[in-house]
């Protein structure tokens, strides 16, 4: 619903609080409430981080985006989270302060949290497991209280989990935003049966089919297994295949979600033994309550053995199985009918093992469909480091849905083995995140890359070759020169990579096929003036004819130019190609030519580079 969070606040105070009713909701909170800054906006809402002039204390407060023009179901739901805020009273749920209301536009006082969301701080610095099951125990123990006064929260996810600093730096989670939360017994809800309200990826499969009759606090329990699955593996349950909620939430209800060890081998058993009990389809085979589940944890943090259990081997095999079968023709009618109905039901209901994502990106391009590689999630559908690695973190779609690493040296962020055919179009934006306090003379570029090759040589060490389209989003300092404007290329080249045996670069060559000039970000000459943050559109088409680079899309953008399969095969079968301790009678190796079908992704020289909108697309023949 809404992240409260300083992290995504403008850098300049705002000093108002309705977008559309201005005079009055600045006057509604004056002089009483001095506004600072916005916290975090949501579909309806907005925060915003004010001060309590009357006790000078810093305060978060909450109005609609509409204010007074707001409709009746955004103000009864913003009053509903107030009563139901009001009946809690936790040290790690967010309080509400007070209620207001001047000039038809309502608002609520909750508590300031300074410190920034689960979901951030997992991004930021990955958890260890001993964190996960602490946070996630705490956190449980918070959700079993709001059972106990009747308040089932529903939209339980690293989003609206906000960090506070404890003693020792310890992190404390404070649970916020009850704006779709139900209160037990109480016959009337803003959202009707068959209305979906949440966030998919971290909701129970009784959500997910809008069963409001079905709601209960293993619900809850659901996403707090969800959670728990996220700080454990750098993922939630259920990837964004670039699908709508309704999409998303079938895969919740039909679909087993990947066990956390198979995505991330380190992952305790004990841990992912608790994971998969609250995240069962069944409600009846998750923990009773979550005060039961942090009791788990608590036992794995102790050293002793959970009571949840690895599921069975038999349990494994039947979550596979999908029932098609038909009896002989020779049988009787009404028993084939039968048959048919119940194997074809069983066939959507039974779980069944998710999609592999390098399977999935293959088949959708086999079938000549487009695919997005990284989407709304910052999370990559697949992905290996073809050269590198680098630390990878994602940010969702709070956070611009990006990728982001930051390589040592060249890094090669491989999104796709095989594009399964020769004819493609990839498209993305690339941000060059240099620091502005940057001092190298050497000029570090980022981009994307196609046409890859590699191989192995016997006592010697790597070899890669690849076209890369790549920019700088700076100047060096010695090219800078003032009162003279100064424009950037960003460049397409033909690279050859060697890596020895130890690992250490031994040879770096490239043949510059084109280029394009542009503005640089500000179009500053002063690089410690503004931050380089502009997103920079790239658009590389291959086909068996050659390849062709664009500055932007092709409908829009400029031309890098065009160049022909044969002027690529010739310059890439060129060897040995840097100066590579290569010994006498080393055959070249099989990585030589021009290959259009082959591994694609982003690359990265040295430098913070950030990724989104990626796209690969199958052109039709011509």
């Amino acid at each position: 619903m809404l992240e409260q969070s300083s992290l995504d606040a403008p850098t300049t105070p705002l000093p108002v609080i309705d977008l559309v009713r201005v005079p009055s909701a600045a006057s509604a909170l004056a002089p009483r409430f001095r506004v600072e800054k916005e916290l975090g906006r949501g579909g309806t809402g907005v925060v915003y981080l004010a001060r309590d002039t009357r006790i000078d204390r810093a305060v978060a407060i909450k109005v609609l985006l509409g204010g007074g023009f707001a409709g009746q179901v955004p103000r009864q739901r913003l009053l509903s989270e107030a009563t139901t805020v009001a009946r809690l009273d936790h040290p790690n749920i967010v309080r509400l302060y007070e209620v207001g209301e001047f000039e038809d536009v309502p608002y609520l006082v909750l508590e300031y949290v300074s410190g920034e969301t689960l979901r951030q701080r997992s991004l930021r610095q990955p958890f260890t497991p001993t964190q996960a099951a602490e946070v996630v125990a705490t956190l449980a123990r918070a959700v079993e209280h709001a059972h106990a006064n009747g308040v089932i929260h529903r939209d339980l996810k690293p989003q609206n989990v906000l960090l506070a600093s404890g003693p020792d730096d310890a992190l404390v989670p404070k649970l916020t935003d009850f704006g779709i939360a139900k209160r037990v017994g109480e016959d009337s809800d803003l959202t009707g049966t068959g209305v979906l309200l949440g966030t998919p990826v971290y909701m129970a499969p009784e959500q997910a089919a809008s069963r409001r009759g079905a709601i209960s606090p293993r619900t809850d329990v659901y996403s707090l297994g969800a959670i728990l699955y996220e700080l454990l593996t750098g993922r939630p349950p259920y990837l964004d295949l670039n699908e709508d909620p309704a999409q998303v939430a079938m895969r919740v209800i039909l679909v087993n979600p990947t066990p956390p060890r198979s995505v991330r081998p380190t992952t305790p058993p004990g841990l992912e033994a608790i994971c998969l009990k609250c995240l069962e389809k069944s409600p009846e085979q998750r923990y009773p309550t979550a005060l039961q589940m942090a009791e788990d944890l608590d036992r794995w943090l102790r050293g002793e053995v959970p009571t949840a259990r690895p599921p069975s081997r038999f349990k494994r095999v039947m979550d596979r199985v999908t029932t098609r079968r038909f009896l002989s023709a020779t049988a009787v009618l009404l028993l084939v009918v039968t048959t048919v109905v119940l194997g074809v039901l069983l066939a959507f209901a039974r779980p069944v093992d998710p999609p592999d994502p390098q399977e999935e990106i293959e088949r959708r391009l086999a079938k000549g469909e487009a695919v997005t590689l990284i989407g709304e999630t910052g999370l990559p559908t697949w992905h290996r480091w073809a050269l590198g690695p680098a630390s990878l973190t994602t940010s969702g779609v709070y956070l611009d849905g990006t990728a982001a690493f930051k390589p040592d040296d060249y890094s090669l962020l491989e999104l796709v083995s095989d594009p399964m055919t020769d004819r493609y179009r990839l498209t993305a934006e690339v941000r060059d995140d240099t620091p502005t306090n940057a001092v190298s003379d050497e000029l570090r570029t980022v981009g994307l890359y196609c046409g890859y090759r590699h191989a192995q040589l016997p006592d010697v060490g790597e070899v890669h070759r690849f076209m890369s389209i790549e920019f700088a989003d700076r100047m060096l300092p010695k090219d800078i020169r003032p009162n003279r404007p100064h424009q950037h290329r960003a460049r397409a080249e033909l690279k050859t990579i060697g890596r020895a045996v130890n690992d250490a670069t031994a040879g770096l060559e490239s043949h510059w096929f084109g280029a394009v000039r542009f503005d640089p970000t500000e179009n500053t000459h002063d690089v410690s003036e503004k931050p380089f943050r502009s997103w920079r559109t790239i658009t590389v088409e291959v086909t068996p004819e050659g390849l062709e680079a664009y500055w932007g899309t092709k409908a829009t953008g400029v031309r890098f130019g065009q160049w022909s399969a044969r002027e690529l095969d010739l310059w890439s079968r060129q060897w040995p190609p840097f100066s590579f301790p290569v010994p006498v009678g080393t055959p070249a190796p099989d990585v030589l030519g021009w290959v259009p079908r082959s591994p694609l992704g982003v690359i990265a020289c040295g430098t913070p580079v950030s990724v989104r909108k990626v796209v690969v697309e199958p052109l039709p023949d011509h």
